[in-house]
């Protein structure tokens, strides 16, 4: 849930796609999968973080319509 905006959202943690199946459309499969199941399960946005240097990874977001957000803040996290 995101308090925000008030809305159901989804977020996709990991995305790998093995060396033998990168430049045949898996990675945009797997993406397009994901949105449509967030969809079927009524969330408002399906959210990712990647890498400042995963450029493959950014082309594809953006080839797909994922849009940059969030640029002000920080990601943390805290192991348990």
């Amino acid at each position: 849930f995101c308090s925000v905006d008030a809305v159901r959202i989804f977020i996709l943690y990991d995305l790998y796609v093995d060396a033998n199946g990168r430049n045949k459309g898996t990675g945009a499969l797997l993406m397009n999968r994901a949105a449509e199941y967030a969809r079927r399960q009524g969330a408002a946005r399906l959210d990712l973080l990647t890498a400042k240097d995963n450029f493959a990874g950014q082309h594809l977001y953006e080839k797909l319509g994922y849009k940059k957000a969030n640029e002000g803040f920080y990601a943390y996290s805290l192991d348990t």
